[in-house]
């Protein structure tokens, strides 16, 4: 698995571990999911875009991201257990495990906190 973080730049590299490690402080984890997982395995170019998948109150945790890595908070949707962060020039999507369905066609869905195992 070191081969494939030692492709991240440095300044990610940094970035992820403050965010595990304050995670870890307000009893959750983060998972690293989406396009850049994807371009490691491929050995693509890694983009700006970051995603995480939060084990955790991602209302809780967006604030203290924000203000630990000098970032701003963007857009949040507590309803849907999601935020984006600006942190230097990468942009962190915040989102919740989490259960959901739709009570109905056509209407926004009942979001439910769930473990990433569920």
């Amino acid at each position: 698995m070191d081969h494939l973080t030692n492709r991240l730049e440095p300044p990610l590299q940094h970035i992820l571990a403050r965010a595990a490690a304050l995670a870890a402080t307000v009893d959750t984890t983060l998972w690293l999911v989406g396009g850049v997982v994807r371009d490691l395995l491929l050995e693509l170019p890694i983009g700006r875009d970051i995603d995480l998948a939060v084990e955790g109150d991602v209302t809780r945790l967006a604030p203290l991201l924000a203000t630990t890595l000098g970032g701003t908070i963007t857009a949040r949707h507590p309803a849907f257990g999601t935020a984006t962060l600006a942190v230097d020039h990468w942009i962190i999507d915040l989102a919740q495990t989490r259960t959901e369905y739709y009570p109905q066609p056509a209407v926004l869905p009942v979001v439910q906190p769930a473990p990433l195992t569920a």
